[in-house]
């Protein structure tokens, strides 16, 4: 408990900025979802936190336990999902429970305090709210499928929508004769595919949508996203990941549209295989940016056409592993491309994106990555993965600075509080400024994931042994915060949120009123 609470105070103090303040107060609780013998299966968790300060944390558990003075549903002995909520004052709310095959992959809160949650499940899950009312959801054709539920702030499920992949029936058509037996047989069928998956990867609120990111294989009709396929020489045929962004309604989770999927380009035929490795995005003032981490030539598909991204190969399989941003807002603009040079590396190498963020015109985003640093001139590392932090002009369309470990290590995710930036790794918490990248202090904290809300709030969560702990550091904001990016859409005399939505006198946080900030507590 020593140790937990050194930590808190560590975090507490080196996380001050120039307009907001943290409080040396905050909460930290925890929860114990399964048992010693279980620990393994307790995946990592993830946290959101709304305009009221309350926090939301998700976790497997493996085991019935008691939250707000509520048993959950019993999971069944399999590694099931729940959610559970605190105020603002780390007091406990309510739990909700996804009992199956299910994980929780992301979470986002509305302005209204309604919490969004997606994930990958299998087969049937059943999902119950903190009103006690259950309800159940199947997957596809015995894949592994996505789900996207909509929580009320009292914990009522108001809406669950799924999205499954499944086999394209032209590529399944495709008959050869590899075993020279003289008869022709469907070559799909003897790729040793595994069973087709839909896995989200984050979620954002923004306007009256909720926007969804996916790791994929198969063809999904919902979408219209078409899978990526390598016919072997004939051979066999095998399904190879895609990526893509899609939306949802934020009123019930109906109408799923499109908005990007990238894939490698064409189906391949001779072997060579080329993916997304990453695919994250945010939205700031109306405008998506997409960011793509990947090797070989890939294709970004939207609403307004397609993109084409060649990174480079040479003829002994190395690889070049390059870096791209897509602007989406209804014109098939083209990328901008950062190129890595071609190089060696293990198939356990790392290129991933775990979190974007905009700020001042800034697109700020951190993850981990092996070798050559696309954003970079130099070779920073090749015998290990490493942790990143880097930042984009999005005005100049160039880079900004870049910050590398030297040591091996792993992005855990931002949190962006105003002129400071909140880099979570493997190896602890690195504090830079936002605009110059200039590192303000370092701690040893450790963090799974991380939140914040409105420059008021934040959150982090991360696995203990058998316990699931939550730290919430209080802040302040005194003054009024100028330098944070305004809603694209004014009304006057109106009071709306950072994401110009109308809110009323009860709303806490950031407050726009004829194009001036301030603080409402």
């Amino acid at each position: 408990m020593k140790k937990v609470l050194l930590m808190l105070v560590a975090f507490v103090a080196t996380m001050s900025m120039s307009a907001e303040t943290i409080k040396t107060g905050g909460w930290n609780a925890q929860f114990t979802p399964v048992n010693l013998e279980d620990t393994e299966d307790l995946d990592g968790p993830k946290t959101a936190v709304a305009n009221d300060g309350s926090v939301f944390v998700s976790s497997t558990y493996m085991k019935v336990f008691t939250f707000a003075g509520k048993p959950l549903a019993d999971p069944e002995d399999m590694a099931s999902s729940c959610v559970v909520k605190y105020n603002n004052k780390g007091e406990e709310q309510w739990a909700v429970s996804f009992v199956g095959n299910a994980t929780i992959t992301a979470m986002t809160a509305d302005g209204e305090g309604n919490l969004y949650v997606t994930g990958g499940f299998d087969e049937e899950v059943k999902y119950t709210g903190a009103d006690g009312t259950t309800a159940s959801i199947n997957s596809g054709e015995g894949g592994l499928s996505a789900f996207v539920a909509k929580i009320s702030k009292d914990g009522k499920f108001e809406a669950v929508k799924v999205i499954e992949s499944s086999v394209n029936a032209e590529i399944y058509a495709i008959e050869g004769d590899p075993y020279d037996m003289g008869f022709d047989m469907p070559i799909y069928d003897l790729s040793g595919n595994d069973p087709l998956y839909v896995q989200p990867t984050s979620i954002m609120v923004a306007g009256d949508k909720v926007y969804v990111s996916a790791t994929y294989t198969g063809d999904i009709e919902a979408l219209g996203w078409k899978g990526a396929y390598c016919n072997y020489f004939g051979m066999m045929i095998f399904d190879m990941r895609s990526m893509g962004i899609f939306s949802l309604s934020k009123a019930d989770l109906s109408d799923p549209q499109n908005v990007a999927y990238a894939q490698t380009t064409g189906t391949v035929t001779d072997g060579t295989q080329n993916w997304p490795e990453s695919f994250k995005f945010v939205i700031k003032n109306t405008k998506l940016y997409a960011l793509l981490y990947g090797f070989g030539s890939l294709t970004v598909t939207t609403a307004a056409g397609s993109q084409e991204v060649v990174f480079g190969s040479d003829l002994e399989g190395n690889n070049e592993h390059g870096i791209a941003l897509f602007r989406i807002d209804g014109n098939n603009n083209k990328p901008l491309v950062f190129h890595a040079a071609i190089a060696e590396a293990p198939l356990s190498a790392v290129y991933s994106i775990t979190d974007v963020d905009v700020y001042a015109g800034t697109l700020l985003f951190a993850g981990t990555f092996h070798g050559d640093f696309p954003l970079t001139e130099t070779v920073e590392t090749n015998e290990f993965d490493a942790a990143y932090v880097a930042a984009i002009d999005l005005g100049e369309s160039k880079v900004k600075w870049t910050q590398l470990q030297t040591v091996e290590s792993a992005g855990r995710g931002l949190v962006l509080t105003g002129e400071e930036l909140h880099a979570a790794s493997t190896l602890g918490k690195t504090t830079y400024n936002t605009l110059t990248g200039e590192v303000k202090g370092s701690e040893d904290i450790k963090a799974d994931d991380s939140a914040s809300c409105d420059n008021a709030y934040v959150a982090i969560v991360y696995m203990d042994g058998t316990d699931v702990k939550v730290v919430a550091p209080e802040m302040n904001v005194d003054t009024a915060v100028e330098s944070i990016d305004a809603p694209a859409v004014e009304v006057s005399g109106q009071r709306v949120n950072l994401a110009g939505q109308p809110v009323d006198d009860s709303y806490k946080g950031i407050v726009v009123v004829d194009g001036k900030m301030f603080y409402a507590k």
